[in-house]
């Protein structure tokens, strides 16, 4: 089995939890591939370093599915808390997305913003085999993810006006990763991080950054056994 994981500035967590990669260029692009391990691991894992935002998030995704046998894309960071029950550093499996920067509503009247006409509403369901699997464990924490191309942690006025959707995280990626994935009849992962957000109201250190990722890489880790 093969996970393509999609990852901006978390990549270095990786790099330090699973050893030295395999640079793999397909044209002027690199993936790092990560053999099994028989002990511990046993699927490989082929990373993309994609830079920040939904378009490239959604390239990353695109590329790793036409040039690897993929079998699931793993979506892993970081995101902002708009909830207070969810604080630093709990990490959370996302069930649903809300892409709220996708609005028709002014051309087409009866969609609400964020609703994609192919869904019943405005929420993105993530892979329901693999949510279904998880929620067997009640330990685990699952949220609803508001996604956009704005970094809204210190705009007030974006947050606030995200109380329609009820989210409990925001993240500028993995609905671009989510959307891509059901096009490609692809199954998806989402699994988050929380580092700052609504507990606290400032950005972490890079130091929690990168102990956070770290921590949620483990994490992330350890769903995929559970899910192969």
């Amino acid at each position: 089995m093969n996970i393509g994981i999609v990852v901006s500035k978390e990549f270095v967590s990786v790099d330090g939890i699973l050893g030295p990669s395999r640079p793999i260029y397909k044209g002027k692009i690199k993936a790092r591939y990560y053999a099994p391990d028989n002990e511990a691991r046993n699927f490989g894992i082929y990373l993309v370093h994609c830079s920040i935002g939904e378009i490239a998030a959604s390239a990353a995704t695109q590329f790793l599915i036409d040039n690897f046998a993929i079998d699931l894309i793993l979506n892993f960071g970081m995101a902002h808390s708009l909830n207070p029950d969810f604080t630093h550093p709990l990490t959370c499996i996302v069930e649903r997305v809300v892409h709220y920067d996708f609005d028709v509503s002014l051309a087409l009247g009866h969609h609400d913003p964020g609703s994609y006409p192919q869904f019943r509403n405005c929420f993105i369901p993530a892979s329901q085999l693999i949510i279904e699997k998880l929620k067997e464990n009640p330990a685990l924490r699952f949220a609803t993810c508001a996604s956009g191309d704005k970094f809204i942690l210190k705009d007030t006025r974006i947050a606030k006006s995200l109380h329609w959707f009820s989210p409990d995280i925001c993240d500028m990626n993995c609905a671009a990763t989510l959307l891509t994935c059901i096009s490609n009849k692809m199954p998806c992962l989402i699994i988050k991080g929380v580092t700052d957000g609504f507990h606290n109201g400032i950005v972490s250190t890079d130091t929690i950054f990168d102990a956070a990722a770290g921590a949620s890489f483990k994490f992330a880790l350890e769903v995929l056994r559970s899910l192969t």
